[in-house]
């Protein structure tokens, strides 16, 4: 379990290959309501703010309290259902 409001559970891999951080967003969900204003071309996106947010929550779980640099190939794109 972890702390942030958008990461749900850490769990370590097998043979300490790492850590695998989970989450489910959604715009139907009271506490994650706010996803929803963020809407480009008619599609909601998770601002690359709250990607970077959950990036460094996951890093300090590693142990790691910074990022250099963060480069997002495609935005996230939620569907419409579910």
């Amino acid at each position: 379990m972890t702390e942030h409001a958008l990461l749900g559970a850490a769990v370590e891999l097998a043979a300490g290959e790492g850590v695998l951080f989970t989450g489910r967003l959604s715009v139907r969900s009271r506490s994650q309501s706010w996803l929803a204003d963020h809407v480009v071309l008619g599609r909601v996106v998770v601002a690359g703010t709250a990607l970077l947010e959950m990036v460094l929550c996951a890093g300090e779980g590693v142990g790691c309290d910074r990022v250099a640099e963060l480069t997002l190939a495609a935005p996230l794109v939620l569907p419409e259902v579910g």
